[in-house]
């Protein structure tokens, strides 16, 4: 009876041990999963595509996916309307709504990317359906006015940005909505006036991070006449670009202005600058706040055998001094120069068209 008892008590302790066993293994390798997905998603961060790839696909078969590798496979996956069905797939196994949210920004992005305006606007009234608070809301905002504008629909968008610049607790993204409002504002006649000038408070602001993007407003708007100096706006054009490279050097963007800005060495002109009394090109190779350094400039193309000059200017209340080079009759003969300073000088720089 005894040795029975015994037997039963020693079985019971066993399951119970082996039990624990495979809990303890079962908590150990889930925890281990975790760490190998960790460093998958490192991997990503660091652009290292081919590697994460191998180690996400030595985990499991995709029918036994996690959310977050669904979610890695999304960030790899080169087709973007693939990654979205990842994405979706995640988002159906993800309780924790920060990790939901965010799973939400992601499929926004991704369809904004594509150009896909119907699941833009459904994942963004999914996401405002399930969080009337959103941790996101700036970067969500955004994408509402990217919808209202490719829409169409620039009265919402307008609507938009007024709100964000009313309630965001960000300066900048107060910023981004004053700055996409002014970009609505210079596209029409009757409130141009006003665009700029929110475009110009941006610009000049030491502490926005959203300056450099003023800048560009700007410059972009004077390509089509939009500082109102007529013959005078690539010259504004070049001289904004140029504060824009020397404040703002690693500016994302900024070197598609020059693109925008020598739309003018394509005219063909073989001699426009004279017919416009008193006009002439030249190349602008610098602008500068301290005096000092447009001299120093000066002294180096000199070598060049055009004439140098510095012309002073004041934008919104702040002094900048330009450097030019040569004065030409057309465009085509200030385009050559042009190259010849760039291969000289390994730099690229503008043309600027000027009064005497």
């Amino acid at each position: 009876m005894y040795s029975h008892t015994f037997s039963t008590i020693s079985m019971v302790a066993l399951f119970a041990i082996l039990f624990s066993l495979t809990v303890c293994v079962g908590v150990s390798s889930a925890a281990t999963r975790a760490e190998k997905i960790r460093d998958i998603e490192a991997l990503i961060d660091r652009g290292e595509a081919s590697e994460a790839a191998k180690r996400l696909s030595e985990l499991a078969s995709a029918s036994s996916r996690s959310p977050q590798e669904l979610i890695a496979l999304a960030r790899l996956e080169p087709n973007g309307s693939i990654g979205v069905g990842f994405l979706k797939a995640a988002l159906a196994g993800v309780e924790y709504p920060r990790q939901r949210e965010k799973i939400y920004l992601s499929l926004a992005r991704y369809s904004q990317a594509l150009g896909n305006l119907r699941e833009l606007r459904a994942t963004l009234s999914a996401h405002k359906r399930e969080f009337a608070r959103s941790e996101f809301r700036d970067d969500f905002t955004k994408l509402d006015v990217f919808l209202a504008e490719r829409e169409g629909n620039f009265k919402r968008a307008r609507s938009i940005c007024r709100e964000a610049m009313r309630g965001s607790s960000s300066s900048d993204m107060r910023d981004w909505a004053r700055l996409a409002l002014a970009r609505f504002e210079m596209r029409d006649k009757s409130t141009h006036k006003k665009g700029r000038k929110k475009a110009f408070n941006v610009s000049t602001s030491q502490k926005s991070s959203m300056a450099p993007v003023a800048l560009y407003l700007l410059a972009e708007d004077d390509t089509r006449g939009g500082s109102g100096r007529s013959g005078n706006s690539y010259d504004q054009a070049a001289l904004d670009f140029n504060i824009l490279r020397e404040a703002y050097p690693h500016a994302i963007g900024s070197f598609d202005l020059i693109e925008i800005i020598s739309g003018i060495n394509s005219l063909g002109d073989k001699g426009e600058a004279e017919k416009l009394i008193g006009s002439y090109y030249s190349i602008q190779v610098g602008v500068f706040t301290a005096k000092d350094n447009a001299n120093r400039q000066k002294k180096q193309f000199k070598n060049y055998g055009e004439p140098v000059e510095i012309a002073r200017k004041t934008i919104s209340g702040k002094r900048y001094y330009a450097v030019y080079v040569g004065r030409f009759a057309s465009a085509d003969a200030a385009a050559s120069f042009k190259r010849t300073l760039e291969r000289s000088e390994k730099e690229l720089f503008n043309i600027a068209l000027r009064q005497k």
